[in-house]
């Protein structure tokens, strides 16, 4: 790409010489040293004065590109609107920054040079001008390149990690169901189902991660749908309803969060399933969840015949009950009972993402 030279002034409108402006513009020996190229336009678009930077930076001598429009400095494609951001800049003059993006001046030998203007109102022999301090920023350009190109790389082998994760896990359950196929004792098929249903639980935080497309947060709503699928396809529980209270506002899950809840909710959904109802029986097991003040409150409640008296969970043997209580502590969160026409259980827990309203978009 080449570019015309600068057209020889002929304009009227630069009514004093070269030498009147360098004489008149203040502190000029400390606008020579700077490092940022500096012009002195006026409302005409012309440029009165140049420091010795603008050379280095594009390639014109001061003298030479004084009295030329500043046009011979902006690539093509900016000038269209150029004029009426100075017609703009004119009529409500004060120091900023120019606010386009992605701005860039124009090389004397036609390449583009990515700048930053900062702008600054200055009265001179009833004269209104600006002082355009222009900077290189070439090299910050590339280092945002850099960065954008490693992000998109982060993320590309995030997904793969994730993408792995998930297909691992799958492969695992099918295993599980293939050693489940080869059995006969109802006890150890009972145990089978019992971890898969567990990596199940895990797989499905990285399936939703996965599907997120790099990002790092769950929404809670769809999670918990997904973990409830499976226990109302089971022949067996089909008189069992999972009924679901969902805040109204989004609620997000980090993946730290996000296994050990799928985790322990799954643990308190198979318990009620297994214990709470007699072979057949018709039965609800209702789970809510809300937002309160950064904490997530969790409740899953069985109409069920109840935990016998006699049994703490908090104590309990059994592995569910062991896990559901590792998993709490995990979360920094606080589990209780509730014996009550069935079982209640209650989870509080920080949530580490801002729960956003309906509608809006976490990352």
């Amino acid at each position: 790409m080449s570019s015309d030279p600068p057209p020889v002034n002929t304009n009227d409108n630069l009514k004093l010489p070269h030498q009147h402006w360098t004489q008149a513009i203040p502190y000029k020996e400390l606008l020579n040293v700077v490092q940022d190229a500096i012009v002195v336009v006026n409302q005409q678009g012309l440029i009165l004065w140049a420091n010795p930077q603008i050379e280095t930076l594009f390639g014109y001598p001061c003298l030479e590109i004084t009295g030329q429009p500043l046009d011979c400095l902006i690539p093509q494609h900016f000038r269209k609107n150029h004029l009426k951001h100075v017609s703009g800049y004119f009529n409500k003059p004060e120091a900023r920054k120019m606010r386009q993006a992605h701005l860039c001046g124009l090389h004397r030998d036609g390449h583009e040079i990515p700048v930053e203007i900062n702008l600054l109102p200055l009265k001179l022999e009833d004269e209104l001008l600006v002082v355009s301090l222009i900077r290189d920023v070439s090299h910050l350009r590339h280092v945002e390149a850099l960065y954008q190109q490693c992000v998109v790389g982060h993320d590309e082998r995030l997904s793969q990690m994730r993408h792995r994760a998930k297909n691992n896990l799958a492969l695992i359950i099918s295993l599980l169901d293939l050693q489940m196929s080869n059995q006969s004792e109802n006890q150890l098929i009972s145990l089978l189902t019992q971890t898969k249903e567990r990596v199940y639980a895990i797989a499905l935080v990285h399936e939703q991660l996965s599907q997120r497309s790099g990002k790092t947060v769950l929404l809670a709503s769809d999670l918990i749908r997904k973990l409830t699928e499976p226990f109302q396809k089971t022949q067996a529980r089909h008189l069992i309803n999972i009924t679901l209270e969902m805040d109204a506002r989004k609620i997000w899950f980090s993946m730290d969060e996000g296994v050990p809840l799928m985790l322990l909710l799954n643990e308190l959904i198979t318990n009620a399933m297994n214990h709470a109802f007699e072979p057949y029986q018709a039965g609800e097991i209702r789970i809510a969840l809300t937002s309160v003040r950064g904490k997530c409150h969790m409740t899953l409640k069985d109409n069920g015949r109840g935990l016998p008296e006699d049994v703490e969970p908090s104590t309990a043997a059994s592995l569910g009950f062991r896990l559901i209580y590792g998993l709490t502590l995990q979360l920094r969160g606080k589990i209780t009972l509730e014996r009550n026409a069935g079982t209640t259980f209650h989870l509080k827990f920080p949530l580490s993402v801002k729960t956003s309203r309906a509608g809006t978009k976490n990352n």
